[in-house]
């Protein structure tokens, strides 16, 4: 069976005679310089008439259709991201006092248009990448996406009510964002260093891990401002007082005692200098990104305490991971209904099913993840302080004989989600509207 034939599209040319029709051969999309392009004739085709501008967004190169129908393309052209901007902003403006510009997100490469098309103030819409990429067959019968193709793309979205209207975010937003990011980016400093400090002490200290978290400020200011083990034993009972001065009430007198006899009994490889060396400018980063990983989050939870929707969710889940979900997700008031604020966390349900084959369900992780991640921490949280949850839980795995943990958090995580478009409304949240504590033998 032959493969079906693709249909030629058209194409109106603004190099030559505008009234002209080309019909452009199979996979060929041709496009121009901006500096080609011939204004007076583009006004001139594009005019009383509804335009809309695909744009694919690149680091260096960005390629553009202007459409006056789901096929009826004007011109396509590409331009430099940095040098003729401008110059594209003043040509999209002329097609008219309606046009709308429809891009594809590709990380922050846009974000420099998109301010300069609202500054001019034309109206932007985002098309969502995975609909592109699901749609690039569809559109010409050719499962091929590139450059020259994905503007036509885009634009045949925006003409079928695909896209969305992308606006700028505000000042407020921005910030938090900001925040949201650099917590996240001393979070991985974090876990780098404590993976190198797990490598270093595995060959000279083995024994202490065991006995002191590697996070903790006590270990960490000890091997800081002593050393290892060698230096432990010379410092000897100064050592057990630094650790005591350091850790405070919190630390235990047997752990302390249990991190001596660790250091004069250890069978670890002894530290030549620029080993010690190394070892603390390991644990200096430590503790130096966890100081600026507090300071942010005291600044995040002061800004969560000044917003009533924030402060809301906060109360349920945490004021960071409140904050995290704000900044990345979105408001869940910002969302039709609870089901929606599901599918853009990516929390939605999919299901791959065929004759007899039965796909087992999963969650779609199309949403940010590290909201899903702050999530589903709450909802063990959740698990562990109340009661009416933890009981629907553990009957949830008793139900799978145990098997399936996981799933049966992230199914409280889904209901977690649900009540929380209700908590950002005002509603305090309440698990027994969650659960049916009657089947529970909960019911008062």
């Amino acid at each position: 069976m032959g493969m079906p034939q693709d249909r030629p599209t058209a194409q109106w040319s603004v190099v030559g005679t505008l009234q002209e029709v080309i019909p452009m051969k199979k996979g060929t999309y041709r496009s121009i310089s901006v500096k080609q392009v011939d204004r007076e004739k583009l006004v001139a085709a594009v005019s009383d008439r509804h335009v809309v501008v695909g744009v694919d967004v690149g680091k260096d190169e960005l390629f553009a259709v202007v459409t006056v129908g789901p096929l009826e393309s004007v011109v396509r052209f590409h331009w430099s991201s940095l040098s003729e901007t401008r110059e594209v902003v003043g040509l999209i403006r002329s097609c008219g006092p309606g046009v709308e510009v429809v891009l594809e997100p590709s990380g922050t490469y846009g974000d420099v248009l998109r301010w300069q098309l609202d500054a001019a103030g034309v109206a932007v819409y985002r098309a969502s990448p995975k609909r592109v990429h699901d749609l690039a067959e569809v559109f010409d019968g050719v499962p091929s996406l590139h450059d020259q193709k994905a503007p036509g793309v885009v634009a045949k979205m925006h003409w079928d009510g695909l896209s969305e209207r992308w606006s700028l975010p505000s000042k407020a937003e921005r910030a938090l964002r900001a925040m949201v990011d650099t917590r996240s980016l001393h979070r991985e400093q974090i876990q780098r260093a404590l993976g190198r400090l797990e490598a270093r002490l595995a060959r000279h200290w083995p024994e202490v891990g065991s006995i002191l978290d590697l996070s903790s400020a006590t270990l960490l200011e000890l091997l800081s401002q002593v050393g290892g083990p060698e230096q432990v034993r010379r410092w000897g009972h100064e050592a057990a007082q630094f650790m005591r001065r350091t850790g405070r009430s919190r630390l235990a007198q047997e752990k302390i005692d249990a991190v001596m006899r660790s250091a004069r009994s250890s069978l670890g490889v002894p530290l030549v200098e620029e080993e010690l060396q190394a070892l603390q400018a390991v644990t200096r980063e430590i503790r130096h990104q966890q100081f600026e990983l507090r300071k942010v989050e005291r600044r995040i939870c002061r800004l969560v305490d000044h917003d009533p929707e924030m402060s809301s969710l906060g109360a349920t889940i945490g004021k960071v991971t409140a904050a995290e979900m704000v900044a990345l997700g979105g408001r869940p008031t910002d969302y039709f209904n609870a089901s929606s604020l599901l599918k853009g966390l990516g929390v939605n349900l999919k299901e791959r099913s065929s004759g007899r084959h039965k796909g087992e369900l999963k969650i779609s992780k199309r949403g940010p993840s590290r909201v899903r991640q702050g999530l589903y921490m709450a909802s063990l949280r959740l698990i562990q302080k109340d009661a009416i949850v933890r009981a629907w839980y553990e009957r949830k795995v008793a139900r799978e004989a145990g098997r399936y943990k996981k799933k049966a958090v992230v199914a409280v995580m889904r209901k977690l989600i649900k009540a929380l478009w209700w908590v950002a409304r005002g509603e305090a949240f309440d698990a027994s509207k969650l659960f049916d504590t009657k089947r529970l033998g909960l019911a008062g």
